[in-house]
């Protein structure tokens, strides 16, 4: 969930009342029952950057990530700022060993539907996703350069056609 919900507002302090208004009683129970913290006690402390912490570092699994995920005017308010991330898949905290079996086994699956399909005949085999993988800077770095270097091909290969001069037609 790490920053997963950052309101317009600056400074910490008034993104945690936010929070706090807006979910606390998800905040509450996922503070109790995950780490047995106490949030009044917590705020009564003004331990307010350990608590902004605590709960923008939830789990997916959290109540307060299901708050966040059923928040419909949240969402609405997103879609109308263009404030809407790409699919980065899961977070590499929740893909678990268990979770990478499980992915391995899912792909699996896909796969032998395909061969099925295939050696019944069908004409057009489904083209199953694969299951989603945490993605990390490395391989938003690797997708960047990867798209530098299509682009240079391109370039290189049309130059025309990108306003460099070259060997287009005569105008």
């Amino acid at each position: 969930m790490a920053g997963a919900l950052r309101p317009a507002e600056p400074g910490g302090s008034r993104r945690l009342a936010g929070l706090i208004e807006r979910y606390g009683e998800a905040v509450e129970a996922d503070l109790a029952f995950r780490g047995g913290w106490d949030l009044g006690e917590l705020w009564r402390r003004r331990r307010w950057r350990f608590l902004l912490n605590l709960i923008e570092h939830l789990p997916r699994d959290s109540a307060f990530a299901e708050a966040v995920a059923s928040d419909d005017e949240l969402a609405q308010s997103r879609v109308e700022q263009g404030d809407l991330p790409g699919a980065a898949g899961p977070s590499i905290a929740d893909y678990t060993p268990v979770v990478e079996a499980i992915a391995a086994l899912y792909d699996r699956v896909g796969q032998l539907i395909v061969v099925t399909a295939a050696a019944a005949g069908a004409k057009k085999p489904p083209n199953p996703k694969p299951y989603p993988r945490p993605v990390t800077a490395l391989d938003r770095a690797r997708r960047r350069a990867s798209r530098a270097v299509i682009s240079d091909i391109v370039a290189k290969a049309t130059p025309h056609a990108l306003g460099r001069g070259g060997g287009g037609p005569a105008a």
